[in-house]
């Protein structure tokens, strides 16, 4: 039994049929078509997890930032869809992006007008391909987010649920 607020992949048993639907994987590589595939995998899957239209379209916004930045930064990697269910939350959606760069500090990396590696330079900002807001909108469009290390480089982690928690009046959860 799962505590309290503790997230798992999603599982029925065969007899009682699929809840949603089955785990995607998609390769993210130079190639700018696939990230259209991506989008539009992302589309399918969120629809038949119950999200609202406007919550799909954000989600198309999370993976299409994701799947940017291992196409800029990471040269290859993968972006994986699964089902998720909270205990107390309910359905959700479980995106995970990986590549071959190292972890960074993801608290400087969500600042607006950072990356990984602190304040960008505003000369540079044309020469780059961003203002350093993508991961600040990840974290709006997602209820947890979370970077960390793995033998082959790092692992983005984001949450969303069907229906979003409310933070408490103190701001936390």
């Amino acid at each position: 039994m799962l505590a309290p607020g503790m997230v798992r992949p999603s599982k029925v048993p065969a007899s009682l049929g699929t809840v949603g639907p089955a785990p995607r994987t998609f390769r993210v590589t130079s190639d700018e078509g696939l990230i259209h595939g991506i989008r539009q995998g992302t589309r399918a899957f969120a629809r038949a997890l119950g999200f609202s239209d406007r919550a799909v379209e954000e989600l198309v916004i999370v993976v299409s930032e994701l799947a940017s930045n291992i196409r800029k930064y990471g040269i290859q990697g993968t972006l994986e869809l699964a089902q998720i269910e909270d205990l107390r939350l309910g359905l959700g959606i479980l995106i995970v992006a990986q590549d071959e760069t190292p972890a960074f500090d993801l608290s400087i990396a969500l600042l607006d007008g950072h990356d990984a590696t602190g304040k960008l330079d505003p000369a540079t900002v044309l020469r780059r391909r961003g203002i350093g807001a993508g991961l600040g909108a990840v974290a709006r469009f997602s209820d947890q987010l979370s970077v960390e290390p793995w033998p082959g480089g790092k692992r983005l982690r984001v949450i969303r649920y069907v229906a979003r928690p409310k933070p408490s009046p103190a701001g936390g959860w």
